[in-house]
């Protein structure tokens, strides 16, 4: 009999049932959407962060270069996620006696640290360079715009592609390490880091990099810009996130609210036959309590499954990777979904408790 109430209850006035359900749905798909961001936003904006760079620095001493050794010792410290790239630089000639910097890098890691250098063409062969605007123009005006000098060395080079970034990298021809330290001789002297991760992570990576480099000449030097942004952006993110989902709560409960208190309204005649045949108050506000708790255990379910679809589409489209289904989540959206049902149900009881059937049954 109980079951069949919550039933007829659900059925007969089925418009404000769905109003109710809906409204707790709609706020489970929401926070589902929500907290699975808030799980995978930090992943997610270091990632992002990453394309923009190097968040750490270690540099040689003025005149000093970093050995292979000392290189392969710092990215032993690294996360698995990390990416280091060795950088060296010297000053070469053009045919025509023009200065211009040269710099040696592995090109395979300098595509993972700076995604976003515009390029046309990344090289991928010996002696392929990567040619920047300003330095392309430079070249333009040579006789002969494919050959180099250092130290009385000279070099003949294949451009395989352009480079614009609108900073200093412009006025670089960037080669192929090995073939730049064949040539001139000169080894990497900056070792520019992306090491994923909080600003904890990234502080305790650098500590382990300042161990490894213990006894030489090297510097660790953070570039706190990126390290600085990416954490007040997660930051404030991620209390956006929780204002809003703390927001759209309440306007949810309230919804949730008018929609009990209307149909305890429009049943007071229906509950003050129960109390007449004999119902007691526990029985009647339990009936009552049972049905907000059914709408808001199915309003979970439903928002919660709509919420890991939204979340992974958001996640496709900001972020380019899908937010994966965090089933941790569920306990907090369902729990949250039934104190909002329960939270909306106490303005309503309270009129459940003062109906009076002998007045409400006067005259009939």
């Amino acid at each position: 009999m109980f079951l069949r109430l919550l039933v007829r209850a659900a059925t007969v006035r089925r418009s404000r049932t769905l109003t109710a359900f809906f409204a707790i749905a709609i706020a489970a798909a929401v926070a589902t959407a929500l907290l699975n961001l808030y799980v995978d936003l930090e992943s997610k904006l270091s990632s992002e962060f990453r394309k923009f760079g190097a968040n750490v620095v270690v540099v040689a001493s003025q005149g000093q270069s970093l050995s292979p050794e000392l290189i392969a010792n710092i990215q032993k410290t690294l996360p698995p996620n990390g990416v280091a790239v060795p950088f060296a630089y010297v000053v070469a000639n053009t045919s025509s006696g023009k200065p211009i910097v040269i710099a040696g890098t592995d090109f395979e890691a300098a595509r993972r640290l700076n995604g976003w250098w515009s390029v046309t063409n990344w090289p991928s062969g010996p002696r392929a360079v990567l040619v920047g605007e300003r330095a392309a123009a430079s070249l333009g005006s040579e006789a002969d715009s494919n050959s180099l000098t250092f130290s009385g060395r000279a070099f003949q080079f294949t451009r395989a592609g352009d480079l614009r970034t609108g900073g200093p990298e412009d006025s670089r021809i960037y080669l192929l390490l090995a073939d730049f330290v064949s040539w001139t001789g000169v080894q990497p002297s900056t070792l520019e880091l992306a090491i994923p991760g909080s600003s904890e992570e990234v502080n305790f990576a650098i500590a382990r990099i300042r161990s490894a480099i213990v006894g030489t000449t090297a510097e660790v030097r953070p570039v706190r810009q990126i390290v600085e942004a990416e954490t007040r952006v997660l930051g404030k993110t991620r209390a956006i996130l929780l204002f809003s989902t703390i927001v759209i709560a309440v306007m949810v409960a309230l919804c949730v609210l008018a929609t009990l208190t209307a149909s305890v309204l429009e049943r007071r005649r229906d509950y003050a036959v129960m109390k007449a045949l004999g119902a007691s108050k526990q029985l009647v506000n339990a009936i009552f309590i049972s049905e907000s708790v059914v709408l808001a255990a199915a309003g979970a379910i439903c928002g919660f499954i709509l919420g890991s679809g939204i979340a992974a589409w958001i996640g496709r489209v900001n972020f380019h990777a899908a937010v994966v289904p965090r089933f941790s989540v569920f306990p907090a959206v369902f729990a949250g979904s039934l104190l909002v049902a329960l939270v909306s149900a106490a303005v309503p009881l309270t009129i459940l408790q003062k109906i009076e059937p002998a007045v409400l049954l006067k005259g009939d």
